[in-house]
Formats: structure tokens, C-alpha cells, sequence
């Protein structure tokens, strides 16, 4: 959003205000099993089930608003997997409280056998594998440019509240409400593993620049626009020689002073006019003529306040599970295995800069910044056996549980 207005003695007003509220919420499961049944293979024939939930949100939320007076923008955004849907007042006290005001629906992974009687000829694979992934990238951005011949002033303002929440199950198991048989020629497998995760990269910009100069930067644009040039900046690629001067265009972006004159110190060489750093003192001199009266020098107080705030929760729930309960079983071996690996990896950047003002000592230049981050990961990771009667009959008994959550936060 852009607004410009305002006059050249400070009267008038230009103010841009934006706001967006975004949300995105996924619920989610998949599931593989066999209830009440029995099974018999021949042949060395398996039984495989396997489960897997690759829920994913990948939100990008860009907000700029730019005015010559007074610029104000608010984001609000939230992003959940396995959390209920709520309305908007409760999710920003939940953000900003840390509170739970809303339900947790986990997106759940599981594969399972239940009140099922197994006789198997060959392996028997049961596997749940639950890697819901949430990635956001937020900007927003206030600039406030207040240019006048005297009297202006300017207020920028930039606010967000982000949250971020993941919620996971991941299950594997064979169970019975009574003991039941399970009997496998080869081996059984019985393995969940969990990797949810938020990637969140956040970040405002808050900038207010005020300038009252009496004119000055006109007259030095002006003295520039009548000093002979070779070349434009816009002109694109060109071969230059020593001594070529190149005048870069009021809108130049990539290094140099605006609407001035720069002469080539190099030798003959092609370069890009339109992509090209003019500061570099290697290769370009500026023409004295065309910044012959010194400017930054404000004559009158030229006020400038610039806000900025951050308030962003990133929350990551994971449990996953494997286990046998009231089976006997036989087998030529038996593998249960549990692997949790939550992950957030967060960067929060707030950049808030004011210019103001003025060469008497006069007016007031305020920056105000604040970031409030919460970053949490609860996760677990179980495997056992319970009420059962095992027997291997070639290879191993093995059970293993590992939890490797990783949490990753920059403050900037």
C-alpha cells in the first residue's frame, strides 16, 4: 500500500495504514490396520502395513506500506497443523499469553493389528511414519518518507504477531484386550517415527526518514540534469572509455547518488549502466558540478519516529510409540523401534531505523523496537513390550527408543 501527498511546506497530510490477517490450518491422519480378523500366509508370503502422513503448510505473507507522512502496518498470522479451528480473538491471546485456548486434534499416523490371530509364513512389517512439516516466511515493512522545504514530519510504524503450531501422533503397534497369538515364520518389524517441524523466518521493517533541506537536493538535481553525460544510467550495457561520464536516473537504485554525474576512471570495458554500483571508487568518480551545494542539513525541526514490534510463538507437540501388549508371540526375531526428531529452527529480525531531526539541534528523532519470541518442542518417545510372552527363535529381541528434538532460535 502507497500514499503520497502532503506539500513542499510541510501542510497537509499523507497516511497509508494496512493490515492483514492471514490463516491456514490443515487436520490431518492416515492410518494402515487389521482388526478383528484372522490372518494366515503361505509360501513365505508377508504382511506389510505402513502408514504415512506428510501434512505440510508453506505460507509465504509479504506487507509493505510506504507513505510521505505517516505509514502504519500490521500483520496477524496463523498457521496450525493438528490444532482445532477458533476464531481470531482467541488465537491472538493464545499467541500472545502462550496460553491453550484452543483444542489439539494431533495430525495422527498409525499402523496397527488388533484382536487379530496371525500365522505368517514370511515377515510381518508394521510401520507409521508421520512427518507433518510447517514452513513460514511473514514480512512486513512501514516506510515513511517526508520531504518537504520545511516544516514535515514523519511516523512509521510496523507490528506483528505470528504463531505457529504443530501437533503430531505417530503409532505402531500389534494389541490384544485378551492374550492372542501371534506366530511369524520370519521376522516382525514394529517401528513409528515422528518428524515434525516448523521452519520460521520473521521479519519488520520499520523506517522513517524526515528531511526539510530549504531545497537543496532539488537545486543539486537540477545543476545535474545540465551537465553533459555519454551515457544514462538506463542506457543498459555500453562500452566505455576514461573520461565517459554516465548520469544516473532521480529512481536509481543500485549505488550513487541520484540524478548526479559520474565519470569512468577505468580502461575500456562494457558494463551494464542500469546494474551498476557507482560508489565503487575504482571505477567512478562523481563530477563535482553536480553536487556542488552540501546536503543531509535540515533547516527546520524535522520530526521522525519509527515503531517496530514482534511478537511470534513457534509450539511443536510430538509423541510417538511402538509396542506389543497382551500378545504371545513367536518369530525368528523381534525389532520394536520409536524415533522422534521435532524440529524448530526460527529467525526473528526487526530492523527499525528514524532520521530527523535538524543542523540547529532542534526536533526529535525517536527508534523504538521490541521482540518477544516463545519457542517450545514437548515431544516423547516410548517403546515396550507389556503383557506378553515372547519367544525369538534365530535373531534378536531389540528395542529402541531415541528422541533427538532440535531446537534452533535467532534473534536479530
Amino acid at each position: 500500500m502507497t500514499s503520497s501527498g502532503g506539500s513542499a511546506y510541510g501542510t497537509g497530510e499523507s497516511m497509508a495504514v494496512s493490515g492483514l490477517i492471514a490463516t491456514n490450518l490443515v487436520l490431518s491422519d492416515s492410518k494402515a490396520y487389521i482388526t478383528n480378523s484372522d490372518i494366515t500366509t503361505t509360501e513365505a508370503g508377508d504382511v506389510i502395513l505402513d502408514a504415512k502422513n506428510t501434512s505440510a503448510i508453506d505460507a509465504k505473507i509479504v506487507s509493505t506500506t510506504k507513505s510521505g507522512d505517516k505509514a502504519i502496518g500490521v500483520t496477524l498470522a496463523f498457521n496450525t497443523i493438528g490444532w482445532e479451528a477458533q476464531n481470531i480473538l482467541f488465537r491472538t491471546i493464545d499467541a500472545l499469553l502462550g496460553t491453550d485456548i484452543g483444542d489439539e486434534d494431533p495430525a495422527q499416523t498409525k499402523a496397527y493389528i488388533e484382536d487379530t490371530t496371525l500365522h505368517i509364513s514370511g515377515d510381518v512389517s508394521v510401520t507409521a511414519d508421520n512427518s507433518a512439516q510447517l514452513n513460514a516466511t511473514i514480512s512486513n515493512a512501514a516506510d515513511s518518507q517526508a520531504s518537504a522545504l520545511y516544516g514535515a514530519g514523519g511516523t512509521a510504524a510496523s507490528a506483528m504477531l505470528a504463531s505457529n503450531m504443530v501437533s503430531t501422533d505417530a503409532k505402531s503397534y500389534i494389541d490384544y484386550q485378551t492374550t492372542g497369538t501371534v506366530t511369524v515364520t520370519g521376522a516382525i518389524d514394529i517401528s513409528a517415527k515422528d518428524q515434525a517441524g516448523i521452519y520460521s523466518n520473521t521479519k519488520i521493517v520499520s523506517s522513517s526518514v524526515t528531511t526539510n533541506d530549504g531545497g537543496v537536493s532539488i537545486l543539486n538535481e537540477t545543476i545535474g540534469d545540465i551537465q553533459s553525460a555519454n551515457f544514462l544510467s538506463e542506457d543498459g550495457s555500453q562500452k566505455l572509455v576514461y573520461g565517459d561520464k554516465v548520469r544516473l536516473s532521480d529512481d536509481y537504485a543500485g549505488g550513487g547518488k541520484k540524478g548526479s554525474v559520474y565519470k569512468f576512471l577505468g580502461n575500456e570495458e562494457t558494463m551494464d549502466l542500469s546494474n551498476t554500483d557507482y560508489t565503487n571508487l575504482d571505477y567512478w568518480q562523481i563530477v563535482k558540478g553536480s553536487n556542488i551545494i552540501p546536503e543531509g542539513y535540515n533547516i527546520s525541526d524535522s520530526d521522525s519516529t519509527a515503531v517496530g514490534g514482534i511478537v511470534v510463538r513457534n509450539d511443536v507437540r510430538a509423541d510417538v510409540e511402538s509396542y506389543v501388549d497382551y500378545a504371545t508371540v513367536s518369530s525368528a526375531s523381534l525389532n520394536i523401534t520409536s524415533s522422534e526428531n521435532a524440529t524448530i529452527k526460527a529467525t526473528a529480525d526487526s530492523v527499525v531505523s528514524s532520521s530527523g531531526g535538524s543542523a540547529y539541534g532542534s526536533g526529535t528523532s525517536l527508534a523504538v523496537n521490541g521482540i518477544i519470541a516463545t519457542n517450545l518442542i514437548l515431544s516423547k518417545s516410548n517403546t515396550y513390550i507389556t503383557n506378553s510372552d515372547i519367544t525369538t527363535t534365530t535373531g534378536d529381541l531389540t528395542l529402541d527408543a531415541q528422541n533427538t528434538s532440535m531446537l534452533y532460535a535467532l534473534k536479530t
